[in-house]
C-alpha cells in the first residue's frame, strides 16, 4: 500500500473509533431538598455514543473528591476494556460542602450524610446535632435520578441501580438502603461510619435488605488509636454478618490502609469486579 493510502486508513480507523471512548459530562443541580446548588459528574463509558443501548448505573456520593481520587475514568475504562466488568454509567454527585452555597465544606457535607448526629465528633464547631442525612433518600430519589434517567438511557429496575460512597457517604447510602430496599440492588460501602450516633445503624431494619449485593471495604489502620481501629474492623464483620444470610456481601480488608481515599482508591478497582463482573 503507498504512503499516502496508509495515511488515509490510519485516519479512517481513527474517525470510525472516535465515538467508542468514554466520556465525562457535568450537569448542574438545584436541590430543593438541600436549597442549594451543586454538579453533578456523569461517567459514559465506552460505545456510549454509538447506538442505543442501555446501562446499569453507579450513584456515587462525594462525586467531585470520587472521580478524581480513584481516577474514575481511567480505572473503569481499564476494567471494561479488559472485560473485568460490564460497561455501565457512574454519577458522581458533590456533597453539601462543594455546593454554591456552602459556608463550612466539612460541616455542609456532613449535614447531607449524617442521619444522625456523630457523637465522637471532637471539633465542636462542626457538631451538628440535627442534621439532614435522612432527607438523602428524597434528594436521590426525586431529584436525582429523574434527572439521570431522562438525560441518560439507563436500564431499569432495582437490579440495575447502585449506590455507594466512603465514610459518611457510605453511611449514608447504608441507611438509604435500609429505607428503599425495593430501588437498590447494589451497595459499594467504603469505611463506613457506622459508629455514628452509638451505632445507630445497626438499630434499623438491616433485615430488610433482602437480594443486595453488598461490597465492604476497610483497613486495619482506620483511626487515630488502637481501640478506633478494632472497632472499625469489627463494626465492618458484624455488618458482613447481619446481611450475608439474605445478601451477596464481600468484605475486602487492606492490611495497613487508613481511612484516606488514597486507601479507599486502591480498594476500588475490586469493589467494581465484585458488584459489576456478571
Amino acid at each position: 500500500m503507498k504512503p499516502f493510502l496508509k495515511i488515509v486508513h490510519l485516519v479512517l480507523a481513527i474517525l470510525g473509533t472516535q465515538h467508542s471512548f468514554a466520556d465525562i459530562e457535568i450537569l448542574s443541580l438545584y436541590s430543593h431538598v438541600f436549597n442549594n446548588t451543586r454538579s453533578i459528574r456523569v461517567y459514559l463509558p465506552p460505545g456510549y455514543s454509538v447506538g442505543g443501548k442501555r446501562y446499569p448505573i453507579l450513584y456515587l456520593t462525594d462525586g467531585i473528591a470520587s472521580f478524581h481520587a480513584y481516577q474514575l475514568e481511567k480505572v473503569v475504562d481499564s476494567l471494561i476494556l479488559h472485560d473485568r466488568i460490564k460497561p455501565l454509567i457512574i454519577v458522581g454527585m458533590d456533597n453539601g460542602g462543594s455546593t454554591k452555597e456552602s459556608v463550612n465544606a466539612v460541616r455542609d457535607r456532613a449535614n447531607e450524610y449524617l442521619p444522625w448526629s456523630d457523637l465522637m465528633e471532637t471539633d465542636s464547631a462542626l457538631v451538628n446535632f440535627s442534621p439532614k442525612g435522612r432527607q438523602f433518600q428524597h434528594f436521590l430519589f426525586t431529584e436525582i435520578i429523574p434527572l439521570v434517567e431522562k438525560k441518560y438511557r439507563t436500564k431499569s429496575g432495582r437490579k440495575n441501580i447502585a449506590l455507594g460512597g466512603a465514610s459518611y457517604g457510605a453511611l449514608v447510602s447504608l441507611y438509604t438502603a435500609t429505607k428503599n430496599p425495593n430501588k437498590i440492588g447494589h451497595l459499594l460501602l467504603e469505611s463506613p461510619s457506622l459508629y455514628v450516633h452509638d451505632h445507630q445503624i445497626f438499630k434499623e431494619s438491616l433485615e430488610r435488605l433482602v437480594g443486595i449485593k453488598t461490597y465492604i471495604g476497610t483497613g486495619t489502620m482506620e483511626g487515630d488509636s488502637e481501640a478506633i481501629q478494632e472497632m472499625a474492623l469489627d463494626d465492618c464483620g458484624r455488618l458482613k454478618s447481619r446481611l450475608i444470610t439474605r445478601n451477596k456481601v464481600h468484605l475486602e480488608i487492606s492490611p495497613g490502609a487508613d481511612h484516606s481515599y488514597e486507601s479507599f482508591a486502591s480498594r476500588f478497582p475490586i469493589a467494581l469486579e465484585f458488584l459489576f463482573n456478571d
